[in-house]
């Protein structure tokens, strides 16, 4: 659970460097004239992008090797495969050391009839590492039913000789810091100091970039000895869809942009307060149209923007739990965290339902200065799985010009958005990366490499209507350059609707066995509206109990083990109050009189089971609705499981009453005494549980 915590708390700020405040060039960074002079001479001063001329120095050959994951990463060998494919690192440049890739198969399911027209599946990021992303979309999506799917990981990242995998850990000392620009400033420090390292392992950072991935896939399908395959991206996915496109298009058979982000940098992927206030708008016209909704969270936008105010003037400082991560001791919560989380949220419409709900009881919790459980952020847990190349995303958006395109965009976005807008970047945060990888000779490349792109293959654009950071407008823009496309909306959907929705994979499908003509959408007209859930049981008592876990296991071990222990009996006490009775009647004996305290015992059996299940189920059930609903509370309804917990322990203490009052009456038999004491014993060491960790309904 905590590591779906922490890494949907940071979805949202995966661009790490755009902090707020700029860093002075350090005594590793070399001069721009030094740069250019050792970055050598290019093959040509504007290559079209597909020249076969490009592929001259590559093998095209793959090397299989057992996947680098295995042991991490639960799967079948006989359906997961992976190899090594040998690419130069800069195409354009006669001398440019070689690399390898890491690319994995996802085999075809068994049954039924398997296709030849394989899928190769671009991730997100850019950065996205694939084996993590391969193992929670693709192993059981419904595309590779029968068609074979590949996952080629992008250079410089992960397995792919990724060149700086330690950016995000370096100095956490300065980076562990009580202000925005302290903690900025050290952000770009770690980014000069894996720049400069790389160049003295002669990385050459130029080659990192949209184009040269987009070489690398079509080296990879050559290699493979496909003719044609389908290409299928996600997020930057898409972006690298585009390139494709134009650098391999005989070898397209079939194009899907999900979340569109255009190959051609311009302002508008960068208005992320403009993205940000649109999607919380469809979600608040949801919200009022809802039969409950609009009445409890009338305004969940504006105590969203209440909050962060309130934290911009005071940020929260919290002890942190990790000394090695956070070695000051304390972590602040600033406000780009408070927009932050709810933008995190927007990327999964699955967590749609809960966040009005959410942002109220956070909102709650500013105000009365209870926010102790987000201590739970600082834990460490899941630190180390990293789903991102950051150093690599650094390089390629400063090759492809979009933090250029950042630069010119984000002061405008932040001045109408004033407080939404702080999930993005300023203008001067964007300069200052530019300064930085310009430095190192990672410098935007000719725009004519990255003008819009136009392809005749058959294409599914595909936009989730609620995507914060990829809205369906993005997809409207490069739609002119598709002539044969079409466009697919999922009213309800947020970031990457064919990788999770049911309707939209199923059109996917339709449009992947028969290209030439236009899949059925119809199951997007009715699309559900989220079931909004109702106010929060605003309680400390998961985290508390997660907290005490993850400092000292030895301090919550004796309460958890109290309640384990006391549900088990009650669980064995309901079994038996239950079937003892038929089993009297049938071998014809007569049961001793307990004077009513045996149907009270099965009473208070049935009960502390049932609260049991259920408070564990309210637990399951908010974690799915949002892993950030677990450190605020619980779902509303979960405060009745455990109002049954602690009316089985008082019905317990009356147990026992009846027991002792039973037993002064004549001799009872051993069994009998035994099983009516635990029971009661039981109920109240439940609810003496439930008391003790701060499960109280009201």
């Amino acid at each position: 659970m905590l590591k779906v915590l922490r890494s949907a708390a940071f979805a949202a700020f995966s661009l790490w460097v755009v902090g707020a405040a700029a860093h002075a060039q350090t005594p590793d960074a070399v001069s721009d004239e030094a740069a250019a002079a050792e970055e050598g001479a290019t093959e040509a001063a504007t290559p079209a992008p597909g020249d076969p001329s490009f592929f001259d120095r590559d093998p095209l050959e793959v090397t299989p090797t057992v996947c680098p994951f295995k042991g991490r990463i639960s799967y079948n060998p006989r359906v997961v495969s992976c190899g090594l494919l040998s690419v130069p690192e800069n195409r354009e440049k006669a001398r440019s050391r070689m690399i390898q890739l890491l690319f994995i198969k996802i085999a075809a399911k068994a049954s039924g009839e398997q296709r030849d027209d394989a899928i190769v599946h671009l991730v997100g990021g850019p950065g996205g590492m694939a084996p993590g992303y391969a193992a929670a979309l693709l192993f059981n999506h419904k595309t590779r039913n029968d068609r074979d799917i590949y996952v080629l990981e992008q250079r410089g990242i992960g397995f792919s000789d990724e060149f700086c995998p330690f950016v995000t850990f370096l100095n956490p000392a300065d980076a562990n810091a009580s202000t925005p620009e302290a903690v900025s400033a050290a952000q770009f420090a770690n980014l000069e100091t894996c720049f400069a390292r790389a160049r003295a392992a002669r990385v050459d950072l130029s080659g990192y970039n949209t184009i040269e991935n987009a070489r690398d896939v079509k080296a990879l399908r050559k290699a493979l000895g496909f003719d044609q395959w389908n290409v299928w991206g996600i997020s930057y996915g898409t972006t690298l869809g585009q390139a494709v496109a134009r650098v391999d298009p005989e070898g397209v058979r079939t194009l899907t942009l999900d979340a569109v982000a255009p190959l051609s940098p311009g302002p508008e992927i960068w208005q992320l307060g403009f993205h940000y206030e649109r999607s919380l708008k469809i979600l608040d016209a949801a919200c009022k149209a809802h039969e409950t909704c609009g009445d409890q969270f009338p305004d969940f936008i504006g105590r969203l923007r209440e909050t962060a105010v309130r934290i911009g003037g005071a940020p929260v400082e919290l002890d942190a739990v990790d000394p090695e991560i956070y070695p000051s001791g304390k972590f602040w919560l600033f406000d780009s965290g408070v927009v932050g989380a709810p933008f995190a949220a927007l990327y999964n419409a699955d967590q749609y339902a809960a966040l009005p709900a959410m942002i109220e009881a956070f909102a709650e919790r500013v105000e009365r200065g209870e926010l102790d459980t987000l201590r739970l952020l600082t834990t460490g847990a899941g630190y180390t799985e990293r789903f991102m190349s950051q150093a690599m995303m650094v390089a390629v958006w400063c090759n492809d010009g979009e933090f250029q395109a950042m630069a010119g965009a984000a002061d405008a976005d932040r001045e109408a958005y004033p407080v939404l807008g702080k999930v993005g970047a300023t203008s001067a945060d964007a300069a200052n990366i530019v300064a930085i990888c310009k430095r190192y000779g990672a410098r935007a490349r000719d725009p004519a490499l990255y003008a819009p792109v136009t392809s005749d293959a058959p294409t599914l654009l595909v936009e989730g209507a609620l995507d914060p950071i990829t809205p369906p407008r993005l997809a409207k823009l490069i739609e002119p350059g598709f002539p044969n496309s079409t466009y697919v909306e999922a009213p309800y959907g947020g970031h990457g609707p064919s990788a999770t929705d049911d309707c939209t994979i199923n059109i996917l499908i339709a449009f992947l066995n028969a290209p030439e003509r236009a899949p059925d959408a119809g199951c997007q007209d009715a699309a559900e509206p989220p079931a909004f859930i109702d106010p929060l049981f605003v309680t400390d008592a998961v985290g508390d109990l997660a907290l005490a876990f993850a400092e000292n296991p030895q301090s919550a071990t004796p309460s958890i083990a109290l309640a384990i222990s006391s549900v088990v009996v009650l669980l064995f006490a309901a079994l038996t109050y239950t079937v003892s009775p038929v089993a009297t009647v049938l071998v014809g004996a007569r049961a001793y009189p307990t004077g009513g305290a045996r149907p009270l015992a099965w009473l208070v059996a049935l009960l502390g089971v049932g609260s049991a299940l259920a408070l564990l189920s309210g637990i399951a059930a908010s974690a799915q609705a949002s892993p950030f609903v677990l450190l605020l509370g619980l779902l509303g309804w979960t405060r009745w499981a455990i109002v049954g917990g602690l009316v089985a322990g008082a019905l317990g203490l009356l147990l026992l009453v009846m027991t002792v009052r039973a037993r002064g009456v004549g001799p009872m038999p051993a069994n009998t005494l035994l099983g009516l004491v635990a029971t009661g014993v039981s109920a109240v060491g439940f609810a003496w549980f439930l008391i003790d960790r701060g499960f109280l309904p009201f």
